[in-house]
């Protein structure tokens, strides 16, 4: 293309621009993820982000209270603002464990892509994230 009557070729990217790129896609790859949830497999999704975590960590928590107290135990709100309740402690924390490790699996993998773009050393191994 021509700038101001001068003809110039794309300039070839350099490796912190490839990075910034593909932490980019990282990033939005999580993002989607983030606006999906979770599926626990009966029925419902439930939230992944920092907000998420601490809002089901604190229904637990009450839960286990309102079983010892002998209360009726709180209900979660799913992704779809659905509210979601629970028979029992032992079904929710069935959930709250698949749901732990679940997080803990994608924090764990994107934490990976990232450390993996920092790490390289060329556009390639970028490129190959």
């Amino acid at each position: 293309f021509h700038v101001t009557g001068v003809q110039t070729c794309a300039l070839p990217i350099s490796l912190l621009q490839a990075k910034a790129q593909k932490l980019n896609e990282i990033n939005k790859e999580y993002k989607k993820l983030e606006e999906t949830g979770w599926d626990s497999s009966f029925g419902f999704f439930l939230g992944i982000s920092a907000n998420d975590v601490a809002l089901l960590t604190g229904a637990y928590t009450l839960a286990k209270e309102a079983t010892a107290l002998g209360l009726p135990l709180p209900t979660i709100i799913a992704m779809d603002n659905t509210p979601v309740s629970f028979a029992n402690l032992e079904h929710l924390t069935q959930v709250m464990l698949q749901y732990g490790n679940a997080r803990a699996e994608i924090s764990s993998r994107f934490a990976s892509k990232r450390k993996a773009v920092e790490m390289a050393t060329t556009i390639e191994e970028v490129k190959a994230i």
